[in-house]
């Protein structure tokens, strides 16, 4: 007697966390969906014998041909990183999501809390917190580069977040426009031009830029949420409106574009049939671009030293940090730091948890002065103090 197994069932997405009417254990339903894939999260039941939607593993699908292709690819991509950083770091947390397995035409993967851009503006982080988040992303992007490769679309939608062991963890994901490059390689810009730099080229350079971005999203929420507010730009996207906050803003408001190159409205085959993109900006309008930055690196820090955080105390350190945040958003790529003295500047700006105050006297109206956000200025660094080191 032939025993008949049951096809599994795909259902649509639920409100809440109800399970779909008629689903089963074994069943899959819809939890989110992109451009190319649709996210599924398998339907089990628990002790009992409740069903109850997978909080451990998701299902990467596809409905188009170049979508299934884009997923095989990005397997291969991981696998391929994933053995080249075993070699250059042995079993450290990469901060990549690298951890994709082939299941038919699927791909299974750990099941995230969230991604990057939702969680930073829904969840209630101090600003150590995000500090070290904003760290997380910065030897993300690093290990991308130690293996070969650009992300080729960094963005925080792209990161996403995963609760381990009571702590927060980022890991870079989404390969699909991932580059392998060489050091001082450049490629076209293939996916969204909004963390893009303004040369409009995939380069090594050109990810600390987008890098330096990411890691003012991450902080400015907690350093001014009232400016981030008010540059905020809502832009129609078919029947739905999306909000660009902070420096996304900011960045629109001043003459970027939202959307994508030649390359990128091609999509997936626009990879095969352009070699060269030219800059998003020009040079007139990336120096101009360069200095709107940099004053808004300056209100930001003029908010450290003016605003209380009872979880990070003040320290003159921190410095470094907004100053490296200027080097990483030069106009010219060849005045950028490499990712490699990224990681090392931020390690020795900040901790995860405290930092030595590097005076005890309290500031004075000449020290405040200096940091008038309305009158922004060139950041003076301070010989470095000593830290504490951050995990690596």
């Amino acid at each position: 007697m032939t025993v008949q197994t049951r096809q599994p069932k795909f259902f649509p997405k639920q409100s809440g966390n109800k399970i779909a009417k008629g689903a089963q254990a074994g069943d899959f339903q819809k939890i989110n969906s992109g451009a190319v894939k649709t996210i599924y999260a398998k339907i089990v039941a628990n002790q009992e014998g409740a069903l109850e939607v997978d909080s451990t593993r998701v299902l990467y699908m596809s409905n188009t041909l170049l979508g299934r292709m884009e997923l095989n690819e990005e397997v291969e991509k991981a696998d391929e990183i994933r053995k080249i950083l075993k070699k250059k770091i042995g079993t450290a947390e990469s901060h990549i999501q690298t951890d994709l397995v082939r299941k038919g035409e699927a791909v299974e993967a750990p099941k995230a809390i969230g991604d990057l851009d939702d969680y930073i503006k829904k969840s209630n982080l101090s600003l150590s917190d995000r500090i070290d988040i904003a760290y997380q992303v910065v030897l993300g992007m690093q290990n991308m580069q130690k293996a070969g490769y650009v992300t080729g679309d960094a963005k925080l939608e792209n990161i996403l977040v995963f609760r381990e062991k009571g702590r927060i963890i980022v890991r870079i994901s989404d390969f699909g426009k991932a580059r392998e490059l060489a050091e001082n390689g450049i490629s076209y810009v293939n996916g969204n031009p909004r963390f893009t730099s303004p040369e409009g080229v995939l380069s090594y350079k050109g990810e600390v830029f987008s890098t330096a971005l990411m890691i003012l999203r991450i902080l400015e929420e907690s350093l001014d949420p009232a400016l981030c507010r008010k540059l905020t730009v809502a832009i129609k996207k078919g029947a739905s409106t999306i909000e660009r906050r902070g420096v996304e803003g900011l960045l629109l408001r001043n003459g970027r574009k939202n959307k994508k190159g030649i390359a990128g409205q091609l999509g997936y085959l626009g990879r095969y049939a352009i070699d060269k993109m030219t800059s998003i900006l020009s040079l007139k309008q990336a120096k101009q671009e360069e200095n709107i930055l940099h004053r808004h690196i300056d209100a930001l820090c003029n908010r450290y030293f003016t605003k209380s955080f009872a979880d990070t105390p003040k320290n003159r350190t921190v410095l470094h940090l907004f100053a490296l945040l200027k080097d990483m958003t030069r106009a010219d790529p060849n005045k950028r730091p490499s990712m490699e003295e990224v990681q090392s500047r931020y390690k020795k700006s900040f901790t995860r948890s405290q930092t030595v105050a590097a005076s005890k006297r309290k500031p004075t109206r000449a020290r405040h002065k200096a940091f008038d956000a309305s009158k922004p200025r060139p950041i003076r660094t301070p010989q470095l103090m000593r830290t504490r080191s951050l995990p690596t």
